[in-house]
């Protein structure tokens, strides 16, 4: 817990950030410091009108209501309450804090991430909130119980860089709009099973970099035009309902480190042509109706640490060359038709932890 000696100047203590000029406190980060109970209405903290950042982050407020107080600082241009334990609706008066870069109301639930969040954000005030604060940069509402569309005023937020909705209940049809955000890097939308609709042509002026949409209910087959998300390092697609062949463009994501496409209907082979994956650290294949053998030139992904073709219907021989991946931890190829002899190769993967070729026809001696 923070301690703060009140027999020497505030603007010293842990935590506190003042203007200099006029000793005005203008930046609060109570962030993980283990205060419990409630916020009440007449807390000296509502006082602080020249505050610029307050982060209330990882604490426990014991399911007690967020005070419409929250949207009485006119200079705020943060505030993070989440993980705190709050409880009942967002309160509309924060959409009156239009100076505001960045709101992280987010209340995860890490062993229920599909519950309902105690935590709701009324469908008029998420409208309101879009409407008022375009001046945003980063807003994230992960596991909010928002339980509307996607709104069309998001495209107000021509700044926004970072959109994280994560398990938050959205329903309706997926807006392919929000890929014409100019500036946006980050967009996570992940756990909201009732958002239906297709990928989108992906514009080759995108900026996209951490792109996670899985256990979304997309339907048809993932665009070549993937392949114009140039800078992207993350893809999360898991448990899209996607089909068809996975398109060869993919392997032209050069600064890929993290390909998650597990549990979709992709058929067809693994493409071959992946030399230039250097980067990627991760690739999850799993639970597909892929066929074919597994190629060759994945063993030329020498930063791969995991790599997870299992629940496919893969055939033909491990080859050899998978031995090559010296940085590989986990490697699963359980439940395929694989046969033949288990490669020696793989005995030169020193860092091995994980290793499953269950359900195969393979060998057992190593």
């Amino acid at each position: 817990m923070v301690f703060w000696n009140q027999s020497s100047d505030c603007c010293s203590w842990e935590g506190v950030t003042c203007d200099w000029s006029n000793g005005h406190v203008i930046g609060l980060d109570l962030s993980c410091s283990q205060l419990q109970g409630t916020i009440q209405p007449n807390t000296t903290l509502f006082h602080l009108r020249h505050l610029q950042t307050l982060n209330l982050a990882f604490n426990d407020f014991n399911f007690s209501t967020i005070s419409p107080d929250f949207g009485s600082f006119p200079s705020l241009t943060h505030l993070n309450l989440s993980f705190s334990n709050f409880t009942g609706r967002i309160p509309s008066k924060i959409c009156h804090l239009s100076k505001l870069v960045s709101l992280d109301l987010s209340d995860f639930d890490y062993y229920n991430p599909y519950s309902f969040s105690p935590v709701r954000l009324e469908q008029h005030t998420f409208n309101m909130l879009l409407r008022n604060l375009t001046q945003l940069r980063e807003l994230h509402l992960d596991s909010l119980n928002i339980s509307s569309p996607l709104p069309h005023a998001l495209l107000n937020l021509s700044s926004l860089t970072s959109l994280s909705l994560g398990y938050c209940h959205l329903r309706g049809k997926f807006s392919e709009n929000i890929f014409h955000l100019p500036n946006l890097r980050e967009l996570h939308v992940r756990g909201n099973q009732d958002l239906t609709g297709k990928l989108p042509y992906f514009n080759a002026t995108s900026s996209l970099q951490f792109l996670d949409l899985g256990d979304i209910s997309f339907s048809g087959q993932l665009p070549e035009s993937i392949s114009n998300l140039k800078a992207l390092n993350i893809l999360y697609l898991f448990n899209c309902n996607l089909s068809g062949s996975i398109p060869a463009s993919v392997w032209n994501l050069t600064k890929i480190t993290n390909l998650a496409f597990s549990s979709n209907s992709f058929s067809g082979q693994i493409p071959s042509s992946n030399s230039n994956l250097a980067k990627l650290n991760s690739l999850y294949l799993s639970r597909n109706n892929l066929n074919g053998q597994i190629p060759d030139s994945l063993g030329n992904m020498s930063q791969l640490t995991l790599l997870a073709l299992s629940g496919n219907n893969l055939n033909g021989q491990i080859p050899d060359s998978l031995g090559n991946m010296s940085q590989l931890t986990n490697l699963d190829l359980f439940e395929n038709n694989l046969n033949g002899q288990i490669p020696n190769s793989l005995g030169n993967m020193s860092q091995l932890t994980n290793l499953d070729l269950s359900g195969n026809n393979l060998n057992e001696t190593i």
